[in-house]
């Protein structure tokens, strides 16, 4: 069984995206949001992407190559983050 279930990758790539403050137009590269997870756990990556996006919590940018979170469900990523993401960077978000 995988170290990493596909609950727990949606949570550590929203999470990143929370601290590096990438919302609505400040967009990243998906690349840059795989690095916490390791190579060899990483072949779903793009259908959880989807699954985000199809849930609210995630827009995409350049043809699905960059991703922010929505903007609009900024409410939603926060309960879905709960515990994992310190306070202060919510303050700003």
């Amino acid at each position: 069984m995988s170290k990493h279930p596909d609950r727990k990758k949606k949570k550590n790539m929203l999470a990143k995206l929370v601290r590096r403050g990438k919302v609505g137009e400040h967009y990243t590269p998906r690349e840059k949001i795989y690095s916490g997870i390791p190579k060899e756990e990483r072949g779903n990556l793009e259908l959880l992407l989807d699954e985000m996006h199809q849930a609210g919590l995630i827009e995409y940018h350049k043809g699905k190559n960059c991703v922010s979170i929505n903007r609009w469900n900024k409410d939603k990523v926060k309960k879905v983050l709960k515990g994992k993401v310190p306070d202060y960077y919510w303050e700003n978000f």
